[in-house]
């Protein structure tokens, strides 16, 4: 488990490095670039929780 997560913590960090550069047009982050960032984070946070929550149990 304690490889977990930098593994999760890397990879999150691409996937964020991507949906960023994929969305900024002309140095800016539009509103559904923005959405998207938010929704990914919070998809992120989701998969990491529950998986943590179902080692520990």
């Amino acid at each position: 488990m304690e490889w977990f997560l930098p593994i999760v913590f890397v990879v999150g960090f691409g996937v964020l490095y991507f949906v960023i550069r994929k969305e900024t047009h002309n140095n800016t982050l539009n509103k559904r670039g923005f959405i998207k960032l938010i929704v990914t984070c919070l998809l992120l946070f989701i998969f990491v929780f529950g998986v943590v929550l179902l080692t520990n149990t």
